[in-house]
């Protein structure tokens, strides 16, 4: 887990800073306390820099690596759990390493297989990889998009990042991106690959981007090239029966819990309450042999309390629990401010302050924190399938009017967005649109009709024109008829990169963890 940037320059007559790309890695530090890192090629003008948080192989696992012919150099955030099996692999083929840790071998898959290595990694990572021979600048996410990177061009030369931050310093100026700012209104999030700022990127999940500066040197106006997906989830269906279903469900489980609990540094497990976390506390501690950390925040409003539930849990399986209780007679205007540094563009997850607060509080601690993301998107477990469900046959059985009645005649009920009445209340008008739009109208923190209200000058102009990304990606899943499977799909590309694992991976690597 680190922190990388850097620039290679798209014109001869363009010579790139060392120093500023030290600068840039500089300003990611809190995700790489450790170590640090450059590699600068002043013949193809590209400097590579890397922060290091040290989680596997203390000692010899500094990055930028590079090949025994010194043709490529690597820089990646993240970690690869098949690597110690890469590694015997690649061994056997006569292969020499200098590090015993995690990365090394990209380097080594690269030179065998090309940009299919990518297929061999299981793991998450963000990485750059600078190929010499073909003077190229490949960068890739992992197939979840667990880890960021973010690109621009300026003034002819390309920048990278793992945070926003370090590409804006490099600019003069950055205008708003307004399609960006939509997408924030309606949904809270803004989805690769846009950013907040026209002209600043991030990479999407499974995707990977190349820049050839000999091939973009000729072309007057610059803009990135756009990436590639490399990976697509898989569509089929498990054939087994239930009790089949059950032997495999449970294996999968318990591989995916231990070989995340390989690490040279202590680690825990953030422990919600719920069956996600909860199943991952339980199999964390059968795994590991021996009593596991578990942190749990709670609130004073039992509606949102679950802490007598993660207790329960950690009683069960005898962790070393800690709790952190969030009182809201706390500085909320500063813990904003520290939740918009923290996130580098607009980001209204409601949960994201207490992650950050228990993040610190878990910091104390570990060095490694495993959480229970993603539950619900392998699980169906949000409630809008269901309902999204409804909805469907509901406006096949000609259901349609309601909702049209409930937009004209009834104003949406005040009070918190997901009290039973407000639920209700979208519910019902979700039923006068097309299924996909019905699926975007249960997530919509702002509809069209308010932001018709609250809207001025030019992103008034912008909301009317502005595809709705949510609609768009379910309308363009094909593989099913089923409504929740393709609810589902959306999810796992669109809400859980662009949101949760967004809000996990800053604010856990704010604190160096």
């Amino acid at each position: 887990m680190c922190g990388i940037a850097g620039i290679l320059s798209l014109d001869d007559d363009k010579t790139v800073s060392p120093e500023q790309a030290v600068r840039m890695a500089d300003s990611l530090e809190h995700r790489g306390p450790d170590d640090s890192g450059l590699f600068f090629d002043a013949r193809h003008q590209v400097a590579l820099s890397f922060r290091r948080l040290s989680i596997i192989d203390l000692n010899s696992g500094n990055q930028p690596i590079t090949n025994s012919e010194k043709s490529l150099s690597l820089i990646c955030n993240g970690e690869i759990y098949n690597f110690q099996g890469l590694r015997k692999k690649l061994a056997g083929e006569g292969i020499h390493f200098k590090t015993r840790g995690d990365i090394e071998p990209i380097l080594f898959l690269y030179e065998k297989y090309g940009t299919d290595f990518l297929n061999y990694l299981d793991g998450f990572f963000a990485l750059a990889l600078f190929d010499k021979t073909k003077r190229k600048l490949m960068l890739a996410v992992d197939r979840f998009g667990k880890k960021p990177i973010y690109y621009a061009i300026i003034d002819r030369k390309f920048y990278f990042a793992s945070e926003l931050q370090a590409i804006r310093a490099a600019a003069s100026s950055l205008e708003l991106n307004k399609d960006a700012m939509i997408d924030y209104l309606r949904f809270g999030y803004i989805p690769a690959p846009e950013t907040i700022f026209a002209g600043i990127k991030k990479l999407p999940p499974g995707h990977l981007l190349e820049i050839y500066p000999d091939y973009l040197k000729n072309i007057a106006e610059l803009s990135p090239p756009p990436s590639v997906r490399y990976y697509s989830f898989p569509h089929d269906t498990f054939a087994g029966n239930y009790q089949e279903a059950k032997s495999r469900l449970k294996l999968l489980l318990e591989q995916a819990v231990t070989k995340r609990l390989v690490a040279d540094v202590p680690l825990g497990v953030f422990l919600s309450g719920g069956l996600d976390s909860s199943i991952v506390a339980a199999l964390a501690s059968l795994s590991s042999g021996k009593a596991i950390k578990t942190f749990s925040v709670g609130f004073k409003n039992e509606l949102y309390n679950e802490l007598p539930l993660a207790k329960l849990t950690a009683e069960k399986y005898k962790t070393e629990h800690t709790e952190l209780m969030i009182d809201f007679d706390l500085n909320l205007d500063s813990l904003l401010d520290i939740s918009g540094h923290l996130y580098c563009e607009p980001f209204a997850d409601s949960s994201a302050i207490p992650t950050w607060l228990i993040s610190k509080e878990a910091a104390r601690q570990v060095r490694v924190i495993l959480t229970g993301d993603g539950g619900d998107e392998a699980f169906f477990g949000y409630d809008r399938y269901r309902a999204f469900e409804m909805t469907y046959w509901l406006t096949k059985f000609g259901a349609r009017p309601f909702g049209k009645a409930v937009e004209v005649f009834i104003p949406r009920p005040g009070g918190e967005l997901r009290s039973r009445k407000t639920r209700f209340w979208r519910f019902i008008r979700a039923l006068r649109f097309s299924p996909a739009r019905q699926y975007s109208m249960l997530q919509r923190i702002f509809f069209d009709r308010q932001l018709d209200n609250i809207l001025g000058g030019e992103l008034k102009k912008t909301y009317g024109k502005k595809p709705d990304f949510v609609a768009q990606t379910l309308d363009g899943l094909l593989f099913s008829r089923s409504p929740m499977r393709k609810a589902n799909f959306t999810d796992l590309i669109t809400y859980l990169p662009g949101d949760l694992l967004t809000k996990i991976d800053r604010a856990t690597m704010s604190v160096s963890m």
